[in-house]
């Protein structure tokens, strides 16, 4: 399968690396890169993440750390949509 990346992820990851960097910058960039490395893993197999229609129908969440990869499969395609800290209200952005 390809992986995918929604327009959303670039300023999400980024979002992520600039809150971890006040503490940590280092860690900042590793993290995002071990990010990454899951993002590009979906493509093994997408299947094994649970739906989470409270999202939409045919969202999946693969969860790292505190931080959630929300994506859908599409034909041969994961489109990975966001990557948010899990404390967040999803449904809201999701709605």
């Amino acid at each position: 399968m390809n992986v995918k990346l929604s327009s959303f992820v670039a300023n999400d990851l980024e979002a992520i690396s600039d809150y971890i960097s006040r503490h940590n910058p280092t860690r900042a960039l590793t993290f995002v890169e071990e990010l990454r490395i899951e993002i590009k893993g979906l493509a093994v197999n997408p299947f094994l993440y649970r739906l989470r229609p409270e999202l939409r129908r045919d969202r999946r969440v693969l969860t790292f750390g505190q931080y959630l990869i929300v994506f859908r499969v599409v034909g041969d395609d994961v489109l990975v949509e966001r990557v948010l800290q899990g404390a967040r209200s999803l449904g809201s952005i999701f709605s």
